[in-house]
């Protein structure tokens, strides 16, 4: 990280400096804390955010395996729900008779002619 400087300094005044400071007698308070977080490193600065990525995506996984044992859970319990329904309502069911040849040759007679819709 640099030095901050607010004007350009001479070598003497550099060196009557006590502690090592970034802030000028000049500069304000706006515009030390301008010019440090414009210093913050960029590649400190990213690392930050990728972490933050990373936790966010942990969550979204973490939350995407429990709705899909949530969705199991329930296609499952609705497959058995099904049978059990199935088993309990279900009928034999009785097909119609076929039509013979005749019948059907007889009502396509009709429907031609008109005599029936």
């Amino acid at each position: 990280m640099g030095v901050a400087l607010c004007k350009p300094c001479t070598l003497p005044e550099l060196g009557a400096a006590q502690p090592p400071t970034l802030i000028c007698d000049i500069m304000t308070d706006e515009q030390t804390s301008d010019e440090t977080q414009a210093e913050l490193d960029p590649i400190t600065a990213l690392a930050k955010e990728v972490d933050a990525l990373k936790s966010e995506l942990s969550d979204i996984k973490a939350s995407y395996s429990k709705l899909a044992a949530d969705n199991s859970a329930l296609l499952e319990s609705n497959r058995r729900l099904l049978g059990e329904l199935g088993k309990m309502v279900s009928p034999p069911e009785v097909k119609p008779p076929e039509k013979s040849a005749a019948d059907i040759a007889y009502d396509a007679f009709k429907l031609a002619i008109g005599i029936e819709r």
